[in-house]
């Protein structure tokens, strides 16, 4: 079903670079690639980024969620993979201040994570409340996303979060 809708949408985007790149075609175009990347459509990507008229890290407009965002979140390491190779920036936050690292730490995937690092993820990125993704690993009890953060820098002893709680405090309280 997604397919089909993913496949109607492209079918929709107009296929010179000189037509995409005016603001409405560009906003459809931008859509389109959020919808393709968190559907880890990796060919359509591609196509949507070489057509012209997308912006690789075009926010949406209510939540702020990128197309790298998306395809954490999603947990899609092909998709996280071509978007960075693309430029995706690793540090962009949506609408609650959650980097694409904040979503593979509360996953718990070490290889979305390892792709974000090395694109330059920050492992001590805090969001609105002081949460860094170590917090979300420690919370939800992944034990290799606490080793990989913290061999990367994110500091577990001195993070505090808006309440006080550091990443240790919210492992020891979390219902794992």
């Amino acid at each position: 079903m997604w397919a089909l809708a993913l496949a109607v949408l492209l079918s929709l985007a107009p296929a010179a670079p000189d037509q995409a790149c005016d603001a409405d075609a560009g906003g459809d175009r931008n859509h389109q690639l959020r919808l393709a990347a968190s559907l880890g459509q990796v060919s359509a990507v591609k196509r949507l980024m070489e057509g012209g008229g997308a912006h690789i890290d075009a926010p949406d407009e209510t939540t702020g969620e990128t197309a790298l965002a998306l395809a954490t979140f999603e947990g899609h390491l092909r998709m996280v993979k071509t978007l960075c190779k693309l430029g995706a920036s690793p540090h962009l936050v949506e609408a609650g201040g959650f980097t694409p690292l904040h979503f593979a730490a509360g996953r718990g995937d070490v290889a979305i994570a390892t792709v974000l690092l090395n694109a330059g993820g920050q492992a001590s990125a805090a969001n609105h409340r002081g949460r860094t993704p170590l917090h979300m690993a420690a919370e939800r009890g992944h034990a290799q996303m606490v080793a990989l953060l913290s061999d990367r820098g994110a500091a577990a002893a001195t993070t505090a979060d808006h309440d006080g709680n550091l990443p240790l405090h919210v492992a020891r309280t979390a219902d794992v």
